[in-house]
């Protein structure tokens, strides 16, 4: 057709001619099917397969999921994918080389050897609805993001009703603090150390909950064996001495991950919730719910910000057991404070106007919703920017319109509800 191609110099290279790719791109695979492309997927950085939530058509077969990019098809083997279940959904795996024999290469998702072509280097792809926001004024197009938040804010608030009605006010909102403090990548291990946590007697759980978290969590190091930073081994021994005298049983290590910010590691995750624990008392969610009756919105949003943003004087310092930090940090930062205060605070306290603990519910859920609209735009993700770079031709438009949390909430959640579920498929997209 008159296109030069040439090989990739790098992934990366990869990663963005790909994410470049126009809708309905046919190819052939090494397997010579026919190819087309609806959907290259949104552009993943983080661990995981390059591009997730695609669509193809391979012959007859429409298929749904991730694609996975190597400059060699031997790289599958190299970076040990076939024991990762996080790749379990890759439909197609895009090569620069296939260098496999036939026996290896039937082992691997549907290969496609790619190759650049000049017209579709570093392209700036846009979603079908671009142009309809674009033609918005930035108040009519906040409104629709913020109207979209409010919907998302009312389901996390179900989710939290449903959680309560289960196991009781204050578990049910423990249960989503631990979760909240594991984010994405620890957020499974921080649910099984609060199963663990809650296997202990009540009474003992009240008065050893920094013993039983910093045993159950398997991060105390290995006194005798393990390296440990001088300054904080009189912390490692002291938990050790008082866990081991009240343990139930020898549980299997909670397999915690790690390779995200230092300052966001376990054991300073853990050290924020043993101070929450700490400072809030038996019921932190009634207590926060009372606070609501009496001040403003503005109030509101000081007191539970300075409620979470708490201070350590030992795991300020370090980042676990054997690193020392150059200079202190706070252990739950501000733009942690705010995702937790987004995603748990506000969302929890609106569920509780359910029950009969306020003598003005309406007014507690017109302060909850004033409140959760006024707080600042939360830190960008893999959804907020790979929505914005689709949706938005103008950088300004793009600032102005998702300026408070609950904007990119509804961003995620109209994210959620179309580009995801037509797999970014703008043909077969509803919205706009």
């Amino acid at each position: 057709m008159g296109r030069t191609s040439q090989k990739f110099s790098s992934e990366l290279a990869m990663q963005k001619y790909w994410n470049g790719l126009d809708v309905s791109e046919r190819f052939y695979t090494e397997a010579n099917i026919p190819l087309i492309i609806r959907s290259a997927g949104f552009w993943n950085h983080e661990s995981g397969p390059d591009f997730k939530n695609a669509a193809i058509k391979l012959g007859d077969n429409k298929l749904k999921g991730d694609i996975e990019l190597h400059m060699r098809a031997s790289d599958w083997f190299a970076h040990q994918h076939q024991h990762d279940s996080a790749y379990s959904n890759v439909i197609l795996h895009v090569v620069c080389e296939n260098d496999l024999n036939q026996t290896k290469r039937e082992l691997l998702p549907p290969m496609l050897v790619l190759q650049q072509t000049e017209d579709v280097v570093n392209k700036d792809v846009k979603g079908k609805c671009a142009e309809a926001l674009f033609s918005l004024e930035i108040e009519d197009a906040r409104k629709l993001f913020l109207k979209a938040g409010a919907h998302r804010f009312k389901e996390k608030s179900k989710r939290f009703l449903r959680q309560i009605l289960l196991e009781g006010t204050e578990q049910g909102f423990w249960r989503f603090l631990f979760e909240a403090a594991g984010y994405k990548q620890n957020s499974s291990a921080f649910k099984l150390l609060f199963k663990r946590f809650l296997s202990y007697p009540e009474n003992i759980r009240k008065s050893n909950f920094e013993d039983i978290l910093w045993g159950e969590s398997g991060l105390l190091p290995d006194l005798i064996t393990d390296k440990i930073h001088p300054e904080i081994k009189d912390f490692a021994k002291f938990r050790w001495n008082n866990w081991w005298r009240i343990r139930l049983q020898s549980n299997n290590p909670i397999p915690w991950k790690s390779g995200g910010r230092p300052t966001n590691s376990p054991e300073r995750r853990l050290a924020v919730l043993v101070n929450w624990m700490r400072q809030f008392g038996d019921t932190p969610l009634k207590e926060l719910g009372k606070y609501t009756e009496k001040s403003s919105p503005g109030e509101l949003v000081e007191h539970i910000t300075k409620k979470l943003e708490v201070t350590d004087d030992l795991w300020d310092n370090f980042v676990n057991f054997n690193t020392k930090k150059s200079s202190a940090a706070k252990i739950s930062g501000k733009s942690f404070v705010l995702e937790v205060a987004v995603n748990v605070i506000f969302p929890a306290i609106y569920a509780m106007t359910n029950f009969d603990i306020f003598k003005n519910p309406q007014y507690v859920t017109r302060q909850i919703e004033k409140s959760w609209q006024i707080l600042p735009a939360t830190q960008e993700n893999a959804i907020t920017k790979r929505a914005g770079d689709l949706w938005f031709k103008d950088s300004r438009q793009k600032r102005e319109v998702l300026n408070s949390a609950a904007a990119r909430q509804g961003l995620i959640h109209i994210y959620r509800e179309y580009c995801e579920k037509c797999q970014s498929d703008c043909n077969s997209c509803k919205w706009l």
